[in-house]
């Protein structure tokens, strides 16, 4: 999937982790998933339309973190049925 290599920079390493939580919570959208009420009613759907349409929040970050937006989309598409926690466990988010 998404090469967590130590070896990046900080900042890169920031970004693909904005990158990987906005795709769990694109996931969650897809499975149903309602967000927490401490979070923004439409969160989950903001970031599934992002991932989606390879928006602004996700390109911004596939740049940052030297990744293509093709492939992020294409890596969603490969993960959506995946449940959330799992990923989330995987990756230590």
């Amino acid at each position: 999937m998404i090469n967590l290599d130590r070896n990046r920079t900080p900042e890169e390493r920031l970004m693909l982790a904005v990158l990987l939580s906005l795709m769990c919570d694109a996931i969650a959208h897809y499975q149903g998933k309602k967000p927490p009420e401490y979070q923004p009613h439409n969160i989950y759907q903001l970031a599934y339309d992002d991932i989606i349409s390879g928006g602004e929040m996700v390109e911004h970050c596939c740049t940052q973190a030297g990744f293509n937006v093709d492939y992020v989309i294409d890596t969603f598409h490969r993960v959506k049925e995946i449940p959330v926690s799992s990923l989330r466990t995987r990756f230590r988010l």
